[in-house]
């Protein structure tokens, strides 16, 4: 009797108890995991998570950091550094967009995935895709038990265990999961970051100086700077905060720096001896919304930005931050929580160490919040899309939740919400409930179509490995598709149609043109504003389906689903594939 009642006394309240509610939670996020990975995922659709995988693949077949997606001004960039022409029939084309952390880890799904990109009937999701979206998730989740440990030495244990909840059901969180964006490996790399600040505020309220965990910041802002270049600016934030809080003041700053550049200037430099500049071709994201978008600066070779002057930048800074104030919501993972963050900077925490902490997470996130306007936000936007490539507020979230739930559990226990059991368990799930109101939404049956069309149809951009040889290149509208799914060399189109003309009539790159291929990218444009008078009116013709006598390649045939694709080529290569 006694052993029967232990039983049943450990089961609901004991040991046993938290193992069931352990094992519950775990399955419960395998099912969401599983319903996301096999049910409601589309592939991939931002450039850069394919561009990003192509690269993991070049690295995984043993060619280093080189690329198939290559951009005009990339090649206008190495001739420029190197005095000569490149030819890519005698050298791969080095990278010098990507940051090389995430393509590296990304190796390991690559490989296990078996690296075949194979599409079978009615199968319009590489396997490749489905093993780097469960390698983000399985990164995420690993950011969830390095808050946990964050919350629980901010505030307590239940806090970390709400907090560990709200970051689960966050949609968001999931969404760039599912992407193929390095936001997850910045998730997790920023959440020990964030544990390394919290302990050099202990010691330094203790009396001791914080030397190893200003060492650990600055080497694990090094490697979110290895992942995205925008994770400068809340490095700079913490540096900014460093030098106010932390005595004796500069020991911090130069101990941080050091560790900072010793983990990423290896890069630095070789990205410098490949291409002239230490941050590759990535740096000309600055120009985005000033001197034209980044489409046509990264097709323009060389870009023209002689006449751009700091004043150009103001327009953009000022519509950039207006649009991520009037998005913030949504940036923030739409949790009802996270922006309460801002009002609990006005509470004064007992904890001291808490308290200090917050500032320091205002001051990063206020410097990501300005190197985003300064080089992100789409210009012309009063919006800012949640899941996107320089989405960095997202890295905040979770910090932000659990500074906002304490926040509002504090405001709760002086209405004594505490004493009312059954008031406070309905406080909680009303909260729970709302938060995870978009995951809950996402894992509903939908009737949209099993793939990111338009633009992308993941079958036809693999069937250009068989039109297009090892040792040609492609010009299309979506190279990084045809890197990523066709495994082909392939060159953005060009700004103006005569560099085309020229690269095929004088084989300037070292190896044959096989053709263009455009898509719905251009095909779906605006008429007027994007092709007519926008940056493809170099291609008119072209995407009008009626070049003139001067396009290379008479030949073409509208492609499928209803001819929303077409390959231009020099014959007709389809027809000797069959």
């Amino acid at each position: 009797m006694d052993t029967a009642q232990s039983i049943v006394h450990s089961v609901e309240q004991g040991k046993a108890s938290r193992v069931i509610r352990g094992a519950v939670i775990g399955v419960g996020i395998v099912a969401v995991a599983l319903i996301l990975l096999l049910a409601r995922f589309r592939g991939f659709y931002h450039a850069e998570a394919m561009d990003q995988a192509q690269l993991s693949r070049q690295i995984a077949n043993g060619r280093g950091f080189t690329t198939k997606f290559i951009r005009p001004i990339a090649l206008w960039q190495l001739e420029k550094h190197t005095g000569a022409k490149v030819n890519l029939a005698k050298q791969e084309m080095p990278d010098t967009f990507n940051q090389p952390l995430p393509a590296l880890l990304n190796v390991i799904p690559i490989k296990l995935s078996g690296n075949a990109m194979t599409f079978g009937a009615f199968v319009y999701v590489p396997a490749e895709e489905r093993w780097l979206a469960t390698f983000a998730m399985l990164l995420f989740l690993g950011a969830v038990v390095v808050q946990f440990f964050l919350v629980r030495r901010l505030f307590d244990q239940r806090l970390a265990f709400l907090v560990a909840g709200l970051m689960v059901i966050c949609d968001l969180f999931w969404q760039f999961s599912l992407s193929g964006l390095p936001q997850m490996l910045m998730l997790l790399i920023f959440s020990g970051a964030l544990y390394t600040v919290a302990r050099a505020i202990e010691d330094n309220q203790a009396g001791a100086l914080a030397v190893r965990w200003f060492a650990a910041a600055g080497g694990l802002f090094g490697l979110l700077a290895l992942c995205h270049g925008l994770a400068f600016w809340p490095f700079l934030g913490l540096l900014i905060f460093a030098g106010i809080y932390f005595r004796p003041r500069g020991l911090s700053v130069s101990v941080m720096l050091v560790a900072f550049l010793v983990v990423v200037t290896p890069w630095l430099i070789r990205n410098y001896n490949v291409s002239g500049h230490i941050f590759g071709t990535a740096y000309y994201w600055i120009y985005d919304g000033v001197k034209g978008t980044a489409s046509v600066i990264f097709r323009s070779a060389p870009p023209e930005l002689n006449e751009v002057t700091p004043l150009w930048w103001r327009p953009k800074l000022q519509a950039s931050l207006l649009a991520q104030a009037g998005s913030l919501f949504g940036l923030l993972g739409s949790s009802v929580v996270a922006p309460l963050f801002f009002v609990a900077l006005l509470h004064p925490f007992k904890r001291r160490e808490t308290a200090h902490l917050r500032w320091a997470v205002l001051a990063m996130w206020m410097l990501t919040m300005f190197g985003m306007a300064l080089f992100a936000v789409q210009p012309g936007s009063s919006t800012v899309e949640p899941v996107a490539s320089n989405q960095l507020h997202v890295l905040f979230t979770p910090i932000m939740i659990a500074f906002g739930l304490a926040f509002i559990l504090m405001l709760a226990s002086r209405l004594n919400f505490s004493t009312v059991p059954l008031l406070q368990a309905a406080f909680l799930t009303g909260l729970f409930i709302l938060s995870g109101l978009p995951l809950l939404l996402s894992l509903l049956p939908s009737s949209v179509p099993p793939l990111r069309y338009p633009p992308y149809f993941p079958p036809l951009a693999a069937q250009l490995k068989v039109w297009v040889a090892e040792g040609e290149i492609l010009v299309s509208d979506q190279p990084w598709a045809v890197a990523w799914y066709a495994d082909r060399k392939a060159l953005w189109l060009p700004a103006k149609m005569a560099d085309l003309v020229a690269m095929n009539d004088y084989t300037s790159l070292g190896i044959p043109v096989a053709g263009v291929f455009l898509s719905p990218v251009t095909g779906h444009s605006r008429l007027f504003a994007d092709v007519l008078k926008g940056e493809y009116k170099d291609w008119v013709q072209v995407i009008l389906r009626s070049p003139g006598p001067t396009f290379p390649f008479k030949e073409a045939v509208p492609l499928p689903p209803d001819g929303e694709f077409i390959f231009f080529s020099d014959r007709k290569r389809w027809e000797v594939a069959r």
